[in-house]
C-alpha cells in the first residue's frame, strides 16, 4: 500500500493556487464520479428490489459502524488548532450529535450507524439482520485499507482532510439520489430517511470548511499532489465498497468475512469499538 514518493519531474511545476487546485480536485471526481458507481445506478434507475436494497443496507453497516476509526485517525496526526477543532466536532457527528447532549441538549440526533439501522428497519429489516450480518470480503478490505491508510504513513493529515472532503462529495452527490429514490419507490418513512438526511446535512456543513483548508494548507506542489491522490484513493474506496452488493445483484453470492473478523492496527491488534451510552 505504501506509495512511491513523487520525483523531481513531478514537483518541477509551480504549484496552483487554491482555487485552481479546488477545481483540480472538481475535475478528478467528475473523472470517477461522473456517473455512480453501478450500485447507485441500477438504484437510480428504478430496477432493484427492495431485497436487494435491504443487502446494501446490511452490507453497509460495516461501513458507517467503523467510520470512526478512520476519522478519529486524522484528528490524531491533525496539529493545527483551528482544522482540529473541526475534525472534533466532525467525530461528534459520526459518533452522534446525542453524545454531547449534557452541553448541547437540543443535539438528538444518534450515531451515524443506529441511522443506518432504523432505514433497514424501515425497509423491513431486523436490528439484529443487520448487526449480524458479516461484510463482504471487498467491502471489509476497503475499510480496512481507509483505516490504514488514515492511521499509518500513506496519508499526513492534510491528505486526510482530502479524503474526508472526497467522502462528503460522494455522500452529497450520490446519496442525496439515494434518498429520493428510496422515498418516492419503496415509500420509505421520515424517520427512517433521516440517515440520508443526517450525513447528507453534515457533509454540506464539512465541505464549505475543508475546501478552505485545502486551498490554504495545500500550498505546494507536492502537499497538492499527495492531497489529490488521497482524494482519488477515498474516491475508490467508496466504489470498492460498493463491489460485493453489486455482484450479488446477478445472482451471485460473493465471499464474506468469517464471522468474528476485525480490522487490525498498524501493531496487529484488534480494533474493538467504544460504546458510548
Amino acid at each position: 500500500m505504501s506509495q512511491t514518493p513523487y520525483g523531481p519531474d513531478d514537483l518541477a511545476s509551480p504549484p496552483l493556487d487554491g482555487a485552481a487546485f479546488l477545481g483540480l480536485l472538481a475535475d478528478n471526481y467528475q473523472r470517477k464520479m461522473g456517473e455512480p458507481p453501478e450500485f447507485f445506478r441500477e438504484l437510480l434507475a428504478g430496477k432493484l428490489t427492495k431485497e436487494q436494497v435491504q443487502s446494501w443496507v446490511k452490507d453497509q453497516y460495516f461501513y458507517w459502524d467503523n467510520l470512526y476509526y478512520s476519522t478519529a485517525a486524522i484528528y490524531i496526526k491533525t496539529n493545527e488548532h483551528a482544522v482540529r477543532a473541526k475534525l472534533l466536532r466532525r467525530l461528534v457527528w459520526v459518533e452522534g450529535k446525542s453524545v454531547v447532549r449534557d452541553v448541547r441538549p437540543d443535539w438528538k440526533t444518534p450515531a451515524y450507524e443506529e441511522l443506518l439501522i432504523r432505514l433497514g428497519i424501515g425497509l423491513g429489516l431486523t436490528r439484529e439482520e443487520i448487526e449480524d450480518w458479516q461484510p463482504y470480503t471487498r467491502t471489509f478490505f476497503s475499510i480496512s485499507t481507509l483505516c490504514l491508510y488514515s492511521r499509518g504513513w500513506e496519508w499526513s493529515w492534510l491528505d486526510g482532510i482530502a479524503n474526508l472532503y472526497a467522502s462528503d462529495l460522494f455522500y452529497r452527490d450520490v446519496l442525496a439520489k439515494a434518498r429520493a429514490v428510496l422515498a418516492d419507490s419503496f415509500g420509505t418513512g421520515e424517520e427512517a430517511l433521516s440517515f440520508f438526511d443526517a450525513v447528507i446535512g453534515d457533509a454540506e456543513e464539512n465541505i464549505a470548511w475543508e475546501e478552505e483548508v485545502l486551498a490554504y494548507w495545500a500550498c505546494t506542489t507536492e502537499r497538492q499532489l499527495t492531497a489529490a491522490r488521497a482524494f482519488r484513493e477515498r474516491l475508490d474506496i467508496e466504489g470498492q465498497c460498493l463491489v460485493g452488493v453489486t455482484q450479488a445483484l446477478s445472482g451471485e453470492e460473493p465471499f464474506r468475512t468469517p464471522k468474528g473478523t476485525v480490522i487490525p492496527d498498524l501493531l496487529g491488534n484488534e480494533i474493538v469499538p467504544v460504546q458510548v451510552s
